[in-house]
Formats: structure tokens, C-alpha cells, sequence
């Protein structure tokens, strides 16, 4: 492997790797977490209403979610 392809290996293998979430993002999954524990709770306790509000969440989620795509050469 020749020194360039070594540092793009190297580049593509850190950029891999899970980063360290800061504590407002932990925070923010933590309430979101809950909020569908609540959602599943109520779907549980037999809430007829709240299938389309379960439904809502789930097309916000799919709308408002990027998606990482890694591109790989080998």
C-alpha cells in the first residue's frame, strides 16, 4: 500500500469511528427517548388516539433525518 493510499485508509477509518456526543445532544435523545416511551405507554393503556399522533412522530422522524452514506473504494 503506497503512503497515500495508507493516509486515505487511515482518514476514511477515523471518519468511522463514533464521535462522543456532547451532553445537549445526550439530552435531547433522552427526552425523545422518553416521549416514545410515553407514546408506547398510552398505545398500551388502550389511548385510541394515540396511533396517529404515533404515526405523526414517525413521518417528522423519516422527514427530519439525514442519513450517513460512507463510500468505500475496495
Amino acid at each position: 500500500m503506497t503512503l497515500r493510499g495508507h493516509k486515505k485508509r487511515l482518514s476514511i477509518l477515523k471518519a468511522s469511528l463514533p464521535r462522543k456526543s456532547n451532553p445537549e445532544e445526550e439530552a435531547a435523545l433522552s427526552r425523545i427517548i422518553s416521549y416514545l416511551d410515553s407514546l408506547a405507554a398510552r398505545k398500551a393503556s388502550g389511548d385510541i388516539l394515540v396511533q396517529q399522533e404515533i404515526e405523526s412522530v414517525c413521518a417528522f422522524m423519516k422527514r427530519n433525518t439525514y442519513s450517513k452514506k460512507i463510500k468505500s473504494k475496495y
